[in-house]
């Protein structure tokens, strides 16, 4: 039983397709082979000079017409060979002759083709390029827009920290300010203490400057304050060693008079520094020497008593 074989319409439309270009490499090639030899070469001449007037000044497609035109030339030979496997000299003279004619042919025909097929692929390269471009431009755009997004957020994060944090900045700085008001205040009222310490002492040796100056001179005083009443002692220490710098001028003052002056009472210790501190409070001193000048005289009083009551 016979079988049926079916063929579609595209199946047909591409074997009658493939006939129709082998029949014209076969018509080619009997061309090329049995046709006039002179009519092809003066062919293949008049299409090598239009082509070499089309491809001026362009090297890169005469050399890829020289690479075709060799191309054939090769193909057209092998071809032949294998055709003609036992040729003479004269077939071989005939294949040399109508093998240059073939590459010279293919040569200027390529010559006349590749400046279309040269502007083809430029323009298709140009097109690749172009399509690269942009799409490099809309990434490097979309990486900025990414990037700004990037920043505006993290620029939105720190506002909103920055807001939430801002109670315990405003008190970190209130209580930095506090401390540093109340350091400056400490400060302050070191160096008055110490002022005042210095004062004191300095009041005192006015005071009894007559009765020291021989065995404890101003220049002296000057350098104690100097050395142990400075700046860069503590307060109280301060305080401390112009007590004792008072007591030491007190004794060489005593030492000075001569016997102290003895009381019998109390009565008559207190009437003997009042009469002492009118004297202080009619003199022409300023307030602070004067309340200096009585704090002096009260522990002057203060220590007689303590004698007194020693008896």
């Amino acid at each position: 039983m016979a079988k049926v074989v079916s063929i579609s319409q595209s199946q047909l439309r591409t074997i009658s397709l493939d006939s129709v270009g082998l029949k014209a490499m076969d018509h080619l090639w009997d061309l090329l082979t049995n046709g006039n030899a002179f009519l092809l070469g003066l062919l293949a001449w008049i299409l090598y000079r239009v082509g070499l007037a089309v491809a001026r000044d362009r090297p890169e497609i005469q050399s890829w017409a020289s690479r075709t035109g060799i191309g054939v030339l090769g193909w057209f030979v092998l071809t032949h060979l294998v055709l003609h496997r036992r040729p003479d000299a004269a077939d071989l003279l005939t294949l040399a002759i109508r093998g240059l004619v073939a590459a010279g042919m293919t040569y200027a025909i390529a010559l006349l083709i590749l400046p279309y097929i040269f502007g083809v692929v430029a323009v298709w390269n140009s097109f690749v390029r172009r399509i690269q471009t942009t799409v490099a431009s809309y990434n490097l755009h979309r990486e900025r827009l990414k990037a700004a997004l990037k920043e505006e957020l993290e620029q939105m994060a720190r506002q909103r920290e920055w807001i939430r944090t801002a109670p315990e900045r405003d008190e970190a700085q209130r209580l930095a300010q506090e401390k540093s008001d109340s350091d400056q205040r400490q400060k302050q009222m070191a160096s008055k203490r110490r002022e005042d310490a210095r004062f004191a002492c300095h009041v005192f040796y006015d005071r009894h400057r007559s009765e020291l100056h021989e065995k404890f001179s101003s220049k002296k005083l000057r350098n104690y304050f100097e050395r142990y009443l400075a700046d860069t002692l503590a307060a109280e220490e301060v305080e401390t060693r112009a007590e004792q710098l008072k007591e030491m001028l007190l004794n060489i003052v005593e030492a000075n008079r001569g016997p102290k002056p003895r009381f019998s009472n109390v009565g008559e210790i207190h009437d003997h520094f009042k009469q002492q501190q009118q004297s202080v409070l009619s003199s022409d001193f300023s307030k602070d020497v004067k309340d200096t000048l009585i704090s002096d005289l009260a522990r002057e009083e203060i220590r007689a008593i303590r004698e007194l009551r020693k008896l």
